[in-house]
């Protein structure tokens, strides 16, 4: 299982590794002019990419490349880290959250293969969750674990 992290992850790559998950296996994607400061001990540890594509294009690389199932957070979402057990032991694709308000922050757990076509065009976090909503991923909430 890996994990994409985009901007500020570093809260993120810490409960990966609580959760069993090698910082060897994260990726810290950001975008094609984001900044992050890790502690040396993260830092030497974890993969960091950038591009200039779509988010959505994004990931979908990072699903092909990887070739297994991806964990991907943004880097400004606060959750519980138990998400992180929770959604690496489920299969299929997952997109996880505290509210149905359209702009609320998700965690997504998606398989290779499980990018949609209108996914790959969003540009940012509420428009990729909408898409892939749209498409009828699985949801998972709170009172779901």
């Amino acid at each position: 299982m890996q994990v994409g992290a985009t901007q500020g992850g570093e809260r993120h790559i810490r409960a990966a590794k609580r959760a069993g998950i090698a910082p060897s296996d994260v990726i810290v994607d950001l975008g094609a002019d984001g900044t992050l400061e890790l502690p040396d001990s993260l830092a030497t540890a974890v993969t960091v990419v950038r591009g200039a594509a779509s988010l959505g294009r994004r990931l979908e690389a990072a699903l092909a490349e990887a070739g297994q199932p991806l964990l991907a957070i943004s880097g400004d979402v606060v959750t519980d880290q138990r998400l992180f057990v929770e959604l690496a032991a489920r299969p299929g694709s997952w997109l996880a959250r505290d509210s149905d308000t359209p702009n609320a922050p998700c965690i997504l757990r998606l398989e290779p293969g499980g990018m949609p076509p209108a996914a790959d065009q969003a540009t940012d976090w509420p428009a990729l969750a909408a898409a892939l909503l749209a498409r009828g991923i699985a949801q998972l909430r709170p009172q779901d674990f």
